[in-house]
């Protein structure tokens, strides 16, 4: 699945890119900008959906660490789930 990650960097670049354009031209940051533009109140609910979404992203990071734990303490392997995959996406069992 490590595809995913380079296909979704490749989408981030130009917003990075942009971001980081505007921060060295205005010496302010992407909260300060949108306080600028829209206001407190937006820019408080935008920042708590970032920070809900951030620790989402931990939380599923843990997740996922903690299932590696079980698949290796049970001695399940994943490639027993990977081939009961066809190519068509569906599972037979």
């Amino acid at each position: 699945m490590s595809w995913i990650n380079y296909e979704e960097e490749g989408e981030r670049f130009p917003f990075i890119n942009v971001q980081a354009r505007m921060g060295v031209v205005t010496r302010k940051g992407l909260a300060d900008l949108i306080r600028e533009e829209f206001g407190f109140r937006i820019t408080f609910f935008f920042m708590m959906a970032l920070l809900v979404t951030n620790f989402a992203n931990i939380v599923a990071e843990f997740a996922g660490i903690a299932m590696r734990e079980v698949f290796e303490k049970h001695e399940i392997k994943t490639d027993l789930f990977v081939s009961a995959i066809n190519c068509e996406g569906t599972v037979r069992l």
